[in-house]
């Protein structure tokens, strides 16, 4: 996070992190949360965005790990994320570039699935669930 913030210095962010976590992940997982957090910004239309991210440790009834980036941008289109989610693009409906199937196909291959959600009152929560490394 001090290298988006060293990149984009307008851009606040608010981190939850604990202070230990461990998750089963392909070794792409870093590139992966580098897309996710700088799309967070570059696709923000205010001034100073602002980005929080959050790791959850699995609960009961929870068994993944779940890191959450939120922004207050426009929002990921629901082609967008639609296309994401069925894996599959059609000529007339497809995504916009590769940086999310790029986190998609990370997180999948670690054993973990990808989430969109509004963040309130504006922007996108994406979330990586990965499996705990126990």
């Amino acid at each position: 996070m001090t290298r988006l913030q060293q990149t984009y210095p307008t851009v606040t962010v608010d981190a939850e992190i604990p202070d230990h976590c461990l998750v089963n992940a392909a070794p792409k997982l870093r590139l992966a949360l580098e897309h996710v957090l700088t799309n967070a910004v570059e696709h923000n239309d205010a001034d100073g965005p602002t980005v929080s991210v959050s790791i959850e440790q699995p609960t009961q009834g929870h068994e993944y790990v779940r890191l959450t980036v939120g922004d207050d941008g426009p929002g990921i289109p629901a082609e967008e994320q639609e296309v994401l989610l069925n894996g599959t693009e059609e000529p007339l409906r497809h995504g916009s570039g590769v940086g999310l199937w790029i986190v998609n196909w990370v997180v999948t291959r670690s054993g973990g699935y990808i989430s969109f959600d509004t963040n309130n009152p504006r922007g996108s929560r994406v979330t990586l669930a990965l499996p705990p490394n126990e």
